[in-house]
């Protein structure tokens, strides 16, 4: 199959081609490199254009290489990458040999979804005498580019290595180590003879992971202690080759923090939160994380460590603000509020913090210290119970509990049957049973019934004045309820003998006697 492509088809709009410097086909498409002039004959440039083949009829794509030049520049030469897909065109401005004045060899994507050029390397500082590039090629087993530059009496080479970093993120990396710093570039190769591999200053990374032709992954080493503030250099080595792109990551100590306010939010409600410390900083991938362990979380399929992250926004040195995101529910306890400079290595300063989830149960305030056993009298005071919301991870409500609910106590009993009174063993003989299993009526303020209810506020509901009219020895239950949660809060005392309080005859002589019948007694 053959056909023909007029030159003239293939310039940009508002230009007339003059010269075709170089043609190349790479990866079913050829390309040709032009030098053009505008119509009206003010600007100069050269361009490359792409046309896919076998297809005679397919519209050219096009990639401009220079425009708006005073004077005509020559296209000489033209290779790719078939490791990359990178093409390169060398163009030498202007057209005619001059002494001081050396080519420059652009580099641009070939694909149809990005045919642009994207970097160039100008050869004026290697050879400061003027030099034309006359051909390129490229050396695969050693991923560089080859430039063969003739003169009157030799011809001279120079090589490019086909790599390079361009950007990394993120732009921090903590001093312990271990922060990923993404490496953008072009040209990375995960084979086994590139031996690919991350620089940081003269440290190697202790983690590499090549994603992509232009993405890797590598852990940042530990800082040296000689390292400054002014950033180390970022670069990637193949073919025993580093770049020299000299992309900074900056090093920065974890900060330390002291203090934080609130220490609990509401689990679907966005709280903001003040931490102080010393050594935090501005940086765009600051963050803050409430972090807990799997310990916590209990055993089974739920043990497993909860991580929520939030915003950091950078006040002080000494301050900055962590937004607790809304979440779906509670964290586990502990849960600890901890902060990343570079996003990835946290903070060893961590501040426990609560994220409290949604009404779950009841609890029973300090339940060990109450009496576990009271002394029976005619009236028998009991002690002040306080009755608290948690939610299912045993955190407290309190303030985040908006509803008034009303408590309800009841009280139950088992008797000792050893120290009834005597008229029970007198009614078990006659078949006749003494009604011991009676409910016991609680009383508070002067109003005795089955059971109390007590209305809770901001998730507390106290119960302070119930008595027991002469209780029986026995053990005794108080059941603290809500129509809301399916489980009653118990807490059990024994009523045991009461203490000796007054000394009384059980047999004693009439006060008085006849007085004809003395008795000695």
């Amino acid at each position: 199959v053959s056909w023909t492509a007029s030159v003239s088809s293939l310039c940009l709009e508002g230009y007339r081609c003059v010269s075709a410097g170089a043609l190349m086909v790479f990866a079913e498409a050829l390309f040709v490199a032009l030098a053009m002039e505008s119509t009206d004959g003010l600007r100069m440039g050269a361009s490359v254009a792409k046309l896919r083949l076998p297809s005679p009829n397919s519209s050219p794509q096009f990639a401009p290489v220079v425009v708006n030049l005073q004077s005509l520049p020559a296209v000489t030469a033209m290779t790719a990458d078939p490791m990359s897909g990178v093409g390169f065109v060398a163009v030498h401005l202007p057209a005619v040999k001059m002494y001081g004045v050396s080519s420059t060899v652009f580099k641009f994507y070939t694909s149809d979804s990005s045919f642009t050029l994207y970097g160039k390397v100008d050869l004026s500082p290697y050879f400061p005498e003027g030099a034309v590039v006359q051909q390129l090629t490229v050396d695969p087993s050693i991923h560089q580019l080859w430039a063969a530059i003739p003169s009157e009496d030799y011809v001279r080479t120079i090589s490019m290595d086909l790599y390079d970093v361009k950007a990394v993120v993120p732009g921090w990396a903590d001093t312990r180590g271990g922060t990923p710093i993404t490496i953008t570039g072009t040209g990375f190769l995960n084979i086994p003879t590139a031996q690919f591999h991350c620089l940081f200053g003269e440290r190697n990374s202790t983690n590499v992971t090549v994603l992509s032709s232009s993405v890797a992954v590598c852990d940042a080493p530990a800082a040296a202690l000689d390292e400054g503030c002014a950033g180390i250099p970022v670069e990637v080595a193949m073919f025993g080759r580093p770049t020299a792109n000299q992309v900074p990551v900056f090093r920065r100590a974890s900060p330390i923090i002291v203090d934080i306010s609130p220490r609990r939010g509401f689990h679907s409600t966005s709280t903001m939160i003040k931490l102080t410390g010393y050594g935090f900083a501005s940086s765009e991938w600051a963050l803050c994380k409430f972090y807990s362990p799997a310990s916590a979380a209990g055993g089974g399929s739920a043990n497993k460590e909860v991580v929520v992250l939030g915003n950091l926004t950078f006040l002080t040195s000494q301050s900055v603000l962590c937004n607790q995101p809304a979440i779906l529910g509670g964290m586990p306890s502990p849960t600890y509020l901890e902060v990343s400079t570079d996003g990835f290595v946290f903070t060893t300063s961590r501040q426990q913090y609560e994220v409290v989830g949604e009404p779950a149960a009841l609890a029973l305030a300090n339940p060990a210290g109450l009496a576990s056993f009271l002394y029976s009298d005619v009236q028998v005071r009991l002690e002040t119970y306080v009755l608290q919301v948690i939610d299912s991870m045993g955190h407290l409500l309190l303030d985040f509990d908006l509803a008034e609910r009303r408590i309800e106590v009841h009280l139950d009993a088992q008797y000792s049957t050893a120290y009834l009174p005597d008229a029970y063993e007198h009614a078990a003989e006659n078949s006749q049973r003494l009604e011991v299993d009676r409910p016991v009526l609680l009383c508070s303020r002067g109003t005795c019934g089955l059971s109390h209810g007590v209305s809770s506020a901001h998730g507390v509901a106290t119960f302070s004045e119930l008595v027991i009219n002469a209780p029986l020895v026995g053990r005794y239950t108080l059941n603290f309820t809500h129509s809301s949660f399916a489980s009653a809060v118990t807490f059990q005392f024994e009523v045991r003998f009461g203490r000796p309080r007054t000394l009384r005859f059980l047999t004693r002589p009439p006060t008085t006697s006849p007085a004809e019948n003395h008795i000695n007694r």
